[in-house]
């Protein structure tokens, strides 16, 4: 029996290579996917997302699309994690702007 594991995604290449790298030495385990989301600093983050994240490299959401990318490449799924935001119900007046927001990604 083989274990996997999702793991969060590095902000970085050499972090993502570096998982990458257990997974070539480790056998009865593997990181199969990395997750992530927009940091609650950047410009984009759509109000989903876990907001106790702060990444000053990653300001937009084109910024994020390299990693994503290269984290496919390096041989891992990727999942953006998503949160329900406290206000979300159908009957909110912010519930058509949080709709929006989702909708960029």
């Amino acid at each position: 029996m083989k274990y996997e594991f999702s793991v969060p995604m590095p902000a970085n290449k050499e972090g993502i290579a570096k998982l990458a790298d257990i997974n070539n030495k480790v056998r009865k385990s593997s990181i199969t996917s990395l997750y992530y989301a927009l940091p609650g600093s950047c410009v984009d983050n759509t109000g989903f997302e876990q907001l106790r994240t702060v990444e000053n490299t990653i300001t937009k959401f084109n910024d994020y699309i390299e990693l994503i990318e290269f984290t496919k490449k390096s041989g891992f799924d990727f999942i953006y994690l998503l949160n329900s935001p406290k206000p979300f119900l159908y009957e909110s007046r912010y519930f058509k702007i949080q709709l929006e927001q989702l909708d960029k990604l």
